[in-house]
């Protein structure tokens, strides 16, 4: 199906500077179909929009994780974050809230690590951050998971 026109236009003028506009129009595509509510939500909004196609044409592992749940980027959205860099105690704390005390399992530990490289990502793809932030971003979300997983094992 195609896209709406005004939402076609606005992909044209986001995409063609990220290396595979082809892909992301084919992401959105599968994203209409899939989720068409949310589809809608997302691409009326500029900045959503954005943030979708830098996605989509960046990360293959990352898109198939946004087209199962349209819904991590409205969390990108409503968070209003997106240029402030996390230390390994915000990503600590974050840990503890989303996945709770006690040994963890390894499902969550993932699904928290990709809910946070997706942000990661959308940072450095539309310049939210240098290099040298998004670098220490990565290194901080890696320490506080290993952190994490250390305190869990040793206190149990």
């Amino acid at each position: 199906m195609p896209l709406p026109p005004a939402v076609e236009h606005r992909l044209q003028l986001v995409a063609d500077s990220f290396p595979d506009p082809d892909g992301a129009r084919s992401a959105l595509d599968s994203l209409e179909q899939r989720h068409p509510a949310a589809f809608q939500r997302l691409v009326h909004s500029t900045a959503a929009l954005r943030y979708l196609i830098a996605v989509f044409a960046h990360s293959r592992f990352l898109t198939d994780e946004v087209l199962n749940a349209p819904e991590l980027i409205e969390r990108l959205m409503a968070a209003g974050d997106m240029h402030r860099l996390r230390s390994t105690e915000d990503f600590r704390m974050r840990l503890e809230r989303d996945v709770g005390p006690g040994l963890p399992e390894a499902w969550p530990l993932a699904r928290f690590r990709r809910r946070q490289i997706l942000r990661i990502l959308v940072r450095d793809v539309l310049g939210f951050a240098e290099l040298s932030a998004i670098t220490a971003e990565l290194s901080s979300l890696a320490d506080a998971i290993i952190e994490f997983a250390y305190d869990s094992i040793a206190t149990t």
